[in-house]
């Protein structure tokens, strides 16, 4: 009797394991089957769905080029759009020279502290905002009070209001707006977007009237400020590659610029 109990726990055991090993094949399966399909479906819109003309070939644009004729056609222009924001951010760090001596002798002038740089990094934009996501990554060379206060802007960040997204959108999509039904609070927020909730009002091409949506808007003036706080770096890291006797040219700060721009 125990030999045949026995058995029965082997045979139970076995077939146990052979029909997890049956699911987990299936479901890898079905996952297979529905990334092929979403792949599908993208190549789809994408050869169906007429693409703005700035959008046409971007691949092959030089996007160096293009950030320099945003920020200026000439030496003059781009120096005094390198000065303006500079003197901005200089305004915008003002207040923090009284707060952090203050936040050494009260706590509630620390708090004051913490709170106006993360509302000062927020407004600065989207390039200040990806340098001290990173920084807040980096336990080993930051306090775990600056990881921790400065944590905030990796999960939400501060939005623009629903009037801009709606110039935005009517900028952008003109009439077409009109097929849009939109939650007017986003789900989400980040450093160059934000994200809305909402659903097609008339059947298109390839989607049904009823139609869920995600509609990301991009925050008003951010090709502006990255494309200046991308040029002031870039000089800046050729202008310390170019200090004599201090050999920084071995530190490639101009390809470290360069790398985090594409990023």
């Amino acid at each position: 009797p125990k030999d045949s109990i026995t058995r029965y726990y082997q045979l139970v055991s076995r077939w146990k394991r052979n029909f997890n090993r049956l699911y987990a094949r299936r479901i890898l399966e079905l996952a297979a089957a529905s990334a092929a399909t979403m792949k599908f479906r993208s190549q789809l819109e994408a050869a169906v769905i007429e693409k703005p003309e700035r959008w046409q070939n971007w691949q092959a644009k030089d996007w160096e080029e293009t950030a320099l004729s945003s920020v200026g056609e000439s030496r003059l222009q781009r120096a005094w759009m390198a000065t303006s924001r500079l003197v901005s951010l200089a305004v915008l760090g003002a207040p923090m020279l009284l707060l952090y001596p203050l936040s050494h002798v009260s706590d509630r002038a620390k708090d004051a502290a913490w709170s106006y740089a993360l509302w000062g990094i927020e407004q600065a934009g989207p390039t200040w905002v990806k340098l001290v996501q990173w920084a807040t990554t980096r336990q080993d060379l930051f306090s775990p009070e600056f990881c921790k206060y400065f944590g905030k802007l990796r999960d939400e960040t501060e939005g623009h209001p629903w009037e801009d997204t709606k110039r935005i959108l009517r900028e952008e999509l003109g009439s077409a707006m009109e097929a849009l039904e939109l939650d007017p609070t986003p789900i989400g927020s980040g450093c160059v977007a934000q994200v809305y909730r909402g659903k097609l009002l008339e059947p298109t091409p390839l989607y049904p009237k009823g139609t869920k949506l995600a509609i990301k808007v991009q925050h008003p003036g951010i090709w502006y400020k990255v494309c200046v706080d991308f040029y002031i770096l870039h000089k800046v890291a050729k202008w310390l590659e170019a200090v004599p006797y201090m050999n920084l040219e071995y530190l490639s700060l101009s390809d470290t610029v360069r790398q985090f721009r594409d990023v």
